[in-house]
Formats: C-alpha cells, structure tokens, sequence
C-alpha cells in the first residue's frame, strides 16, 4: 500500500482514495512506457531525414504515420485513466473541494505538472 497517499499508517483504512494507490503505480509505469515511445518515435522521425538512400519516402513516411497513430492512441487512453484516477487525488490533496484543477484555465501547466508528480 502506498504510504504517500496517507502518511498515518492507522489513517488508511479511512482515507476513501487508498485503494487507488495500484492505479497511481500502473500510471507511473505507463508515463516510463509512453516516454520511451515517444523516443522510439523521435529517433525514427530523425532516421527518415537522414537517410539518402530510400526508393519510396511514402513508405517510411506511412510507417511513422502509423507510429504517430498508436503512440496518440495510447496518450488518450493514458489521458482518460489520470482524469479518472489521479486528478480526483490530486485535489483531495490539494484542498480543492470546487472539483476543478488547482490551475484550471492553464491545462497545459496542470498537465505537465501532474507528468512531473508521476516521474518522481
């Protein structure tokens, strides 16, 4: 169980959120998945500008389209669970009752910083 979620041990039976802490550790996996998709897909973008010798770019460009495909793909559906799971924590933690993030109105900022939380 994950003492971060709660720093009183006796607390965590009460804490409504504990049993999310398996959900917030698979999250943190994906993260470490996804960035290195996303370095495959950036070492394959740069290889395509490099090499000279290619007969048909439409085929290396249609296989990066692909890439770019699964790696959105699996960014939205990791998107979806941290709207489900780890922003509903986030506020509990932060004291935000309005149901609304801390930096609502700067998703961008709010996004990056719940990444940063997770690769901690």
């Amino acid at each position: 169980m994950n003492q971060a979620l709660c720093g009183n041990p006796e607390l965590q039976v009460m804490d409504p959120y504990v049993h999310l802490s398996e959900s917030l550790e698979e999250m943190k996996q994906e993260h470490h998945e996804l960035l290195l998709k996303l370095q495959e897909l950036h070492a394959v973008a740069r290889s395509i500008g490099y090499d000279e010798q290619v007969p048909d770019w439409s085929v290396k460009l249609e296989g990066l389209k692909d890439l770019v495909e699964q790696f959105r793909f699996r960014f939205m559906r990791h998107n979806k669970k941290e709207e489900a799971t780890l922003y509903p924590v986030v506020d509990l933690y932060t004291g935000d009752k309005m149901g609304q993030p801390p930096l609502c109105g700067r998703n961008i900022e709010w996004r990056w910083t719940i990444f940063s939380i997770l690769l901690i």
